[in-house]
């Protein structure tokens, strides 16, 4: 199916929910106040809550005059540096440390502001990749070690504008990244590991990771408030960012995200999220989200051929059966369960437990189950009122049909590979605040079953897995 007939059908999907949600909302109680800002910051971490601006001085910080110059006509800017220093100290395919750093520059233009188009902002941000990441070149992990972790690259990221009506609903179209806002909480935001960014579940499954880090896509996006304790969320994706006719590594293939595809299969997400406040300790908030997406391609399937016998027989035509389209669900969800007082000042602050679950067909897939969570302490040391810690967990299965892809290829060759089965990262970090704008967070993490239990590329023989590793790492992030 073509990108513009799936647009149209997801727009009419997306037309129809939010006419069920606007009746749900009618049924609702009275709306509980549950969205901080502070969580809204860190949902879109480019726009910096604090930056070290404040420590410069003010010609410095205004870049001799620039900035107030061009606030004026509604053009704001603002950079964003983070780095990993990382090391394997056990296992994986191989020890070693790595540096990288990811320079990101964001500019948004209140195009009211600047020339009176009531309601609407411009958005553009692009990235600067450097360094070397840990878990291709040294884990061969499924899930990264590092969010950051890319193509050395100038890369542009999201451009996009924005139209409001009123203060429920708003559309954005242009080059979009859909996990920017979909299948996340924002308490995934203290984690240092890729698994809890966009999760294998998706990024495993589509097309060369789908739209999203370090990717974009042209899409359009849909979101519907009807008051703070409901919102809808659905877009629309080119569902492939680089193509079909890739051979390699795919972000070579896009290396400075500027090839703005717009005719591979279109892949849609819909959202609907739920906002509430447990009636202790001057309300606990919690939310929760039920959200499934699509592609309309092609899938390959990892196991069967088109004559319906195992792709490793000899006996096989070598061609996979191909299935129509792949899809899969998910539920994501937080909750503050503990907090200092009731005081206002302390509700951003306390303990919260945050989690998503995952599905996607079995035959078809690389990834068939997901699950990771986590419980953050925000503001809780004595003397250190922005620094928080935290523990996580992600955890990918690999589907039946890769499974007994393994099983039969060792079958009909006498071979004693492994098989593959899951791959688990545990990690614990703690941020501290050294200045205004700038954070220094060490972590350590241990990866299980790198690359779901995957053959060890320095294995001559092809029969031993890549060993469970120690990572330990130290992230420096900085906002100006």
């Amino acid at each position: 199916m073509t990108f513009r007939f799936a647009a149209l059908r997801i727009a009419s999907a997306a037309l129809l929910a939010g006419a069920a949600l606007w009746a749900g909302a009618a049924q609702a109680q009275a709306p509980v106040q549950t969205r901080t800002q502070g969580q809204e910051d860190q949902m879109h971490p480019s726009v910096p809550p604090v930056s070290v601006g404040k420590l410069l001085p003010k010609a410095v910080r205004e870049v001799g005059g620039l900035r107030p110059w061009l606030y004026d006509y509604g053009i704001t800017f603002g950079f964003n540096y983070q780095s990993d220093l990382m090391g394997a100290t056990t296992g994986g395919a191989r020890r070693g440390t790595t540096y990288m750093g990811r320079l990101e520059g964001v500019v948004e233009w209140d195009l009211e502001k600047g020339f009176g188009w009531t309601g609407a902002l411009f958005h553009i941000g692009a990235y600067q990749i450097h360094g070397m990441g840990l878990s291709r070149h040294f884990l061969q992990t499924l899930q990264p070690v590092s969010d950051l972790e890319g193509l050395a690259t100038t890369r542009l990221n999201e451009m996009w504008i924005e139209q409001k009506f009123g203060d429920q609903v708003s559309v954005r179209f242009g080059q979009l990244a859909v996990d920017a806002e979909f299948f996340l909480t924002p308490f995934h935001a203290l984690a240092v590991g890729g698994a809890y960014g966009w999760p294998a579940i998706v990024s495993a499954n589509l097309p060369n990771g789908g739209p999203a880090y370090p990717f974009a896509s042209p899409g359009v996006r849909f979101r519907y408030q009807p008051n703070d304790s409901l919102l809808f969320r659905a877009a629309v994706y080119n569902g492939d960012p680089v193509g079909a006719s890739c051979v390699g590594d795919p972000q070579k293939c896009n290396r400075n995200g500027i090839n703005f595809r717009m005719r591979d299969s279109a892949f849609v997400i819909a959202e609907g999220e739920y906002a509430f406040a447990l009636p202790f300790m001057g309300g606990l908030v919690g939310h929760a989200r039920v959200g499934a997406w699509n592609h309309f391609g092609r899938f390959a399937d990892k196991y069967i051929d088109v004559v319906d016998g195992p792709l490793a027989s000899p006996t096989s035509v070598g061609m996979p059966l191909q299935h129509r389209g792949n899809r899969g669900v998910y539920v994501t969800g937080d909750q503050q369960v503990w907090r200092p007082s009731a005081d206002k000042d302390d509700a951003d602050k306390g303990v919260f437990v945050y989690g998503r679950i995952g599905f996607a067909p079995q035959d078809r897939n690389q990834i068939g189950f997901y699950f990771d969570g986590g419980v953050n302490f925000v503001g809780l040391v004595p003397g250190r009122p922005q620094d928080q810690f935290g523990f996580m967990g992600a955890y990918a299965r690999t589907t039946s049909s890769v499974d007994n892809a393994d099983i039969a290829t060792n079958m009909f060759t006498g071979g004693l590979g492994p098989i593959h089965d899951f791959e688990a990262l545990l990690q614990a970090t703690y941020q501290i605040q050294v200045t205004p704008g700038w954070s220094l967070q060490p972590n350590l993490q241990y990866v299980i079953h790198p690359g779901a239990h995957a053959v060890d590329p320095t294995d001559p023989l092809g029969i031993r897995a890549v060993r469970n590793a120690v990572v330990l790492g130290l992230r420096s992030s900085m906002k100006f």
